[in-house]
């Protein structure tokens, strides 16, 4: 399974740091989780980098999220990327923002409904660590949906 995350917030927020370096370290131990992508808000710096551990491979590529016109290449970046499941976590957006938002949704979801994937994107908007704990439940599901064992 390949997992997709688009955030508008840098990696370097010490909330969210934490964060998704949780949500990284606890969804990469399941055996069937293939690939993860963060996609972030840009943050001073170059921070795109990518590793493998343990059959995992996790990449963190920047971006800017908040852009109106960025929309379309984050959605040419998911379309390669061809995830499972996409997560969105867009909190505190301003009115331009929004439209950036609608745009990303619009376009991945025609995406998706043309190629027929599979599996169809699942959009959440993640705002704090209880419904990170909804997340790994309703991938809990999805694993019993495809009749795979969650450890």
């Amino acid at each position: 399974m390949r997992l997709a995350f688009v955030t508008n917030f840098p990696l370097l927020d010490s909330e969210n740091g934490d964060y998704v370096f949780n949500l990284i370290k606890n969804l990469r131990q399941s055996e069937h989780v293939a690939q993860i992508t963060l996609i972030t808000n840009k943050s001073y710096g170059k921070f795109d980098f990518c590793f493998e551990e343990k059959g995992c491979k996790v990449i963190i590529k920047e971006s800017w999220v908040r852009g109106k016109f960025n929309s379309n290449s984050i959605c040419n970046y998911l379309e390669y990327l061809n995830p499972s499941i996409i997560l969105y976590n867009l909190k505190k957006l301003d009115v331009d923002e929004l439209t950036s938002k609608r745009k990303i949704e619009m376009i991945s979801t025609s995406t998706y409904k043309v190629e027929k994937f599979d599996e169809f994107p699942i959009w959440l908007e993640i705002r704090d660590q209880q419904e990170f704990f909804k997340v790994k439940d309703l991938f809990g599901d999805v694993y019993k949906k495809n009749n795979i064992s969650v450890a």
